[in-house]
């Protein structure tokens, strides 16, 4: 009777196989991947709305995928693979993955919004945010760099009763009840820059710019 205690007390509980490791997996890739995204958004690096999806998508997706092929090398070897290496593995990649899409979405899109201007690292961004077919961003930039786009933009300061200040007053009133912090109105004195574009699409795409000289602040979009 001791000896089969002993062995209870001894014995390692059983690691799950087959469809429950698979759920398992899956549900500690969203997990830590979910988690990793709102920290990311917390200190700006990721945009929310669909850039956070798809880092959530890609690091739940990846880290799964290198925990069976782990796995799978593991029993090549003849070695158990334990929760050990899973708690280890799927966190670790999801960290990887979420950062570097992180780091690689916001770039790309700044270089978008600053072409022909090289993104400098001297860009710190704050928030952002994807919706449908447009991006907002709040950053700070030297100056050099502000005035370099807008020259390169060719972007101008519409009148306060012009169809473009209209509207585009209404979409900042829109953002405002859907983002905290999309606020362009609360900085002091702040200058607003836009532009449409023109091309081969029906509607073309417009970009708008609010800036404060004094901080180098910036609340850009771009909508089409």
């Amino acid at each position: 009777m001791q000896k089969i205690e002993e062995d209870i007390n001894t014995t390692p509980p059983k690691f799950p196989t087959g469809i429950a490791l698979f759920f398992i997996c899956v549900g500690l890739a969203l997990a830590t991947s979910c988690l990793f995204a709102l920290l990311a958004n917390h200190i700006g690096i990721l945009f929310t709305g669909m850039h956070t999806s798809f880092a959530i998508l890609m690091g739940t997706i990846i880290s799964c995928v290198a925990a069976a092929v782990i796995e799978f090398i593991f029993k090549r070897k003849a070695k158990r693979f334990a929760w050990r290496s899973l708690v280890i593995s799927v966190p670790l990649t999801s960290f990887i993955v979420v950062g570097f899409l992180s780091w690689y979405q916001t770039r790309d899109f700044l270089k978008i919004l600053m072409n022909p201007v090289p993104v400098p690292n001297s860009v710190h961004v704050y928030q952002g945010r994807g919706f449908l077919f447009s991006t907002y961003v709040h950053f700070s930039a030297p100056p050099e760099v502000i005035t370099a786009i807008i020259q390169s933009h060719q972007l101008f300061s519409p009148t306060n009763d012009s169809p473009e200040q209209i509207e585009q007053v209404q979409t900042d009133r829109m953002m405002q009840t859907s983002c905290d912090w999309w606020q362009p109105a609360m900085m002091s004195n702040p200058t607003f820059f836009m532009r449409h574009h023109e091309s081969q699409a029906v509607q073309g795409w417009t970009e708008g710019w609010w800036i404060n000289g004094a901080t180098n602040e910036v609340y850009a979009f771009i909508s089409g």
